[in-house]
């Protein structure tokens, strides 16, 4: 085999041990059957199979915020994300590729809770965050 392929078997793996969710499936696909797989196809495969089983994720990417009472914004984002339908899951600094997974969920999500939703989200999402940072900046 060579080295370019042994160095982005490598590379893929790490890129996709990232999210366990994600992981062992897209590892085996592209390992196992060693063909050339559309990854995403796969992904919407995958994000509609997750949808019909309830479990609505947006993966966010980032760093962890560690700053002392932080876990009570995480906490206020993901109640108010519960109530747009959907849990967001901590995908790391590394963005994997999953365009399509992505696609097919903000499809399910705008038929959901109609048109314009996400930019209403991101605004109370903001809001939360000027919120907590005036209170940081108050102790």
């Amino acid at each position: 085999m060579p080295n370019y392929l042994k160095l982005s078997f490598v590379w893929i793996f790490i890129l996709f041990s990232f999210n366990d969710s994600f992981a062992q499936e897209s590892i085996d696909t592209v390992f196992v059957t060693a063909k050339k797989v559309n990854f995403e196809e796969k992904e919407r495969e995958r994000a509609l199979k997750d949808i019909s089983e309830g479990k609505v994720y947006i993966i966010r990417y980032g760093f962890i915020n560690i700053r002392p009472g932080s876990e009570k914004l995480d906490n206020q984002i993901d109640s108010l994300a519960k109530v747009y339908g959907f849990k967001y899951v901590l995908g790391g600094c590394v963005i994997p590729m999953n365009e399509g997974y992505y696609e097919e969920v903000m499809k399910y999500l705008n038929k959901r809770n109609g048109e314009g939703w996400k930019q209403k989200f991101d605004e109370e999402v903001a809001k939360l965050r000027m919120q907590f940072y005036s209170e940081l900046k108050n102790k």
